[in-house]
């Protein structure tokens, strides 16, 4: 078995223990950023051509809670509608902040980017339609179902540079 398989394996097999998670609907951002660092060094694995990481989450909001696979369906959008479709390499950032009584994380890539009425037909409150966005619309309705809807996504894009979604969660200890 080569490295790259052996590594392959050990992040799949994090990955998949994470997402397993006892069975919980609910982890900590620590553990939810890890299971997408997983997911992210395996996709880095088969595309390293086209694509880059940062993270760069502060450690106050680490132990605060996050439905689980919220961060992955987003990254993955990114990375087969936003960074496949560039001609260059890419990148996909992913930040957190405490802003008052919300944790904020930001997924940003510098894909291709959205139409706006894509944008429309994906924040919509609708079921998923012709253009797709099942995972997307799964992660805002499960954050408003949980929270409120003060909370869920924010999605901002310009067509040709980049898309940006901000993830909007309560304070709240996991």
């Amino acid at each position: 078995m080569g490295k790259e398989a052996i590594t392959a394996a050990r992040y799949m097999a994090d990955f998949y223990k994470i997402s397993l998670s006892n069975g919980n609907d609910i982890i900590s951002i620590k553990d939810e950023m890890r299971l997408t660092a997983s997911y992210l060094e395996i996709q880095q694995l088969r595309y390293v051509e086209y694509m880059t990481y940062a993270m760069d989450v502060d450690d106050e909001i680490m132990t605060y809670a996050i439905p689980k696979l919220t961060l992955q369906p987003i990254v993955e959008n990114a990375i087969y509608h936003g960074l496949k479709m560039k001609q260059e390499k890419g990148f996909v950032r992913i930040s957190g902040r405490r802003v008052g009584d919300d944790v904020r994380i930001e997924i940003l890539d510098n894909g291709v980017g959205m139409h706006e009425d894509l944008i429309k037909a994906l924040t919509a409150d609708t079921g998923v339609n012709e253009k797709g966005g099942f995972g997307i619309r799964s992660v805002s309705h499960r954050i408003r179902t949980l929270y409120g809807e003060r909370y869920g996504l924010q999605m901002e894009s310009e067509y040709g540079s980049y898309t940006k979604i901000v993830i909007v969660l309560p304070l709240r200890r996991h």
